[in-house]
């Protein structure tokens, strides 16, 4: 099921009412953050545009009739938690997005990440063949962080929070201003900011 752009809207804001984060907004900039870091590797940003709802914590969720394709019960069982009816739950991929922001001067210490933003898909890709024992460990404890239950949010924001000491206050507004401007261009605006935070602040 694809989602027009007006639920979105709908959506951020009933989640700005319902859960602020001090600091980062829950707004249109952590979807287009959520939607680019799927983006980069073979998930693609179908993760919102086709699930089978979102809840207002934006907890995504798959049910059985989209995980019986290949690639995508790979995705679900890869970001996801798997339910007792066999659907799959994935974690607010804004916390995903900010987890890996945040990291940044950690994660490019990993093997497999050479400063360059297509490097970031190893953090995601699980494969045993394909990524380093360090590299699934870290998604693992990042995926513990990120637990779907609403009961979790506040504590996950706090530490998110602590975070994001790590960012400059300058650059994320400069990021913000920049997406404000560029519009439907995110993406690229997204993939400038991030080479240049690692290439001036890490």
């Amino acid at each position: 099921m694809s989602h027009s752009e007006e639920y979105y809207s709908q959506l951020l804001n009933k989640v700005n009412q319902t859960h602020p984060i001090a600091g980062f907004e829950t707004n249109k900039y952590n979807l287009d953050v959520a939607c680019f870091l799927a983006e980069v590797n073979d998930t693609s940003a179908y993760l919102y545009k086709n699930c089978s709802n979102i809840d207002e914590f934006g907890n995504l969720y798959f049910g059985l009739k989209h995980t019986q394709v290949g690639e995508r019960i790979r995705i679900a069982q890869s970001f996801g938690q798997r339910q007792n009816d066999g659907s799959y739950v994935i974690p607010n991929m804004e916390y995903l997005a900010r987890y890996t922001i945040t990291n940044l001067g950690e994660i490019r210490k990993l093997p497999g990440f050479n400063g360059n933003i297509e490097d970031m898909e190893n953090i995601y890709n699980v494969s045993p063949s394909n990524s380093s024992k360090e590299l699934r460990e870290k998604l693992k404890a990042a995926r513990r962080e990120l637990h779907p239950n609403a009961a979790k949010i506040k504590e996950n924001t706090e530490k998110f929070e602590a975070l994001e000491l790590s960012i400059k206050e300058d650059t994320l507004n400069a990021f913000k201003l920049a997406c404000a401007n560029e519009g439907e261009h995110y993406i690229h605006v997204l993939k400038d900011f991030i080479n240049d935070y690692i290439n001036n602040h890490l």
